[in-house]
């Protein structure tokens, strides 16, 4: 019996009802498939001779051996080779037929990673076979690596003389992450069997500097910082650099007063580091404010090109000075000036905060007492000018109103202020 048959005895196959001499009968079997339970799934085998003729028909059961049942076909002249499918786990239905051989004639085989049948076929003697199959050979994945057909054979396929087999070769698929170094190199091993990319091997090289272990200076004492070199793709130590941070010395506030300083007695100031408890002291003489007098005024005589001015002091001091700059003085009383003017002139006027004044038989103006500020003016039309020099103007136009007016703005700026701090 073969698995999955049952066989019915059908007779013998020489007449024995009349024996008359020896003779050697042997039995005859009817072979049938067994049933398979409903719920196996059973696939159809044809088993056919290399001419076409049928020989056999079966089911299988799905993952099952498809079985020849009888004697292996026979063809004159050659030799049985095998079926031209692989029969084990069977998972579809399908045909297979006989193969034979014979002295000229050889039978090439190609089989997959699981010893399925992807091409067979006859060749001559003496010549190189070539796969025909229309499936690319596949290994399943072991131990977490997957393989790939790398498009070679086991065996030469040039000037066969015999029957071959020739199996796939594939290349293992490696899963190279696992990163590894050693002191001058960097590489990637497989996670799985620890094999090496050798394409990944290279040398460190120095990624961003990294700064470490900083001490930050103070005043007096220096600091320090390591500049560390890391290898950019292991980030391997390569190197470590320390830096001095030189002492950044003190930084000093604003002084303030510690005692005040008194006619009796000097006073203490002070100044302190801003980054440490260092500071600064000194000693503070008592000096008295400074102070305008009670009831001087002051006196500013305005620029004016080509005029120089002699002032008369109270006590009959004369005093002069050119227009290079502009000058001031402190009187409580009515004071006298005198202006002579560089150039030929006709039509001058000296206006003291916007009054014209008019100088005496020698020249000489005087200016009331009253206001705490006096600003003088003075406006004259030299003789070499064209035309008609014009008019006085009391209110100060042309130069003098120019003049007199930035004047005026500023004086009134400075009495708001001192109104504003009673000064």
């Amino acid at each position: 019996n073969v698995e999955g048959y049952t066989y019915e005895f059908i007779g013998w196959d020489r007449d024995v009802s009349c024996v008359t001499e020896d003779m050697v009968t042997a039995a005859k079997y009817k072979c049938t498939v067994a049933a398979h339970p409903e719920d196996t799934k059973n696939y159809r085998v044809f088993f056919f001779d290399d001419d076409g003729t049928k020989l056999f028909e079966t089911f299988v059961a799905e993952g099952d051996t498809a079985v020849y049942p009888y004697a292996l076909p026979q063809r004159e002249g050659y030799d049985f080779y095998g079926w031209n499918r692989t029969l084990t786990n069977v998972r579809e239905s399908f045909s297979t037929y006989a193969k034979y051989s014979n002295d000229s004639q050889i039978i090439v085989s190609y089989l997959d990673a699981d010893g399925t049948i992807l091409d067979m076929h006859e060749m001559l003697k003496g010549y190189t076979s070539f796969y025909a199959g229309h499936v690319i050979p596949s290994k399943l994945a072991e131990n977490k690596h997957a393989y790939a057909f790398n498009n070679a054979w086991d065996k030469s396929q040039v000037s066969l003389m015999e029957n071959t087999e020739f199996n796939p070769e594939f290349t293992t698929l490696h899963s190279f992450t696992v990163l590894k170094s050693d002191e001058t190199h960097h590489w990637y091993e497989c996670e799985e069997c620890g094999a090496v990319d050798p394409t990944s091997v290279k040398e460190h090289y120095e990624g961003v500097t990294q700064f470490e272990n900083r001490v930050a200076p103070t005043c007096t004492a220096a600091g320090s910082i390591d500049n560390v070199f890391y290898c950019a793709v292991c980030g391997l130590e390569l190197r470590r650099d320390r830096q001095e941070l030189p002492a950044s010395g003190h930084m000093y506030g604003d002084w303030y007063v510690v005692t005040p300083a008194t006619e009796e007695s000097n006073g203490l100031s002070r100044c302190e580091c801003m980054n440490c408890d260092a500071y600064l002291e000194m000693e503070t003489v008592y000096e008295p404010d400074e102070h305008v007098p009670s009831g001087e005024r002051i006196v500013t005589v305005v620029n004016i090109p080509n005029v120089t001015y002699t002032v008369i002091d109270v006590d009959g001091e004369e005093y002069s000075f050119n227009n290079t700059q502009p000058f001031s003085w402190y009187t409580n009383t009515d004071f006298t000036f005198k202006v002579q003017v560089n150039d030929n002139y006709k039509n001058m006027f000296v206006y003291a905060n916007g009054t014209l004044l008019t100088p005496d038989g020698s020249g000489v103006y005087t200016v009331p007492a009253g206001e705490e500020e006096i600003t003088i003016n003075v406006d004259y039309t030299p003789i070499t000018q064209e035309g008609d020099p014009g008019s006085a103007n009391p209110s100060g136009s042309g130069n003098t109103s120019f003049w007199q007016l930035i004047v005026n703005f500023f004086r009134t700026i400075a009495n708001f202020f001192k109104k504003l701090f009673n000064k």
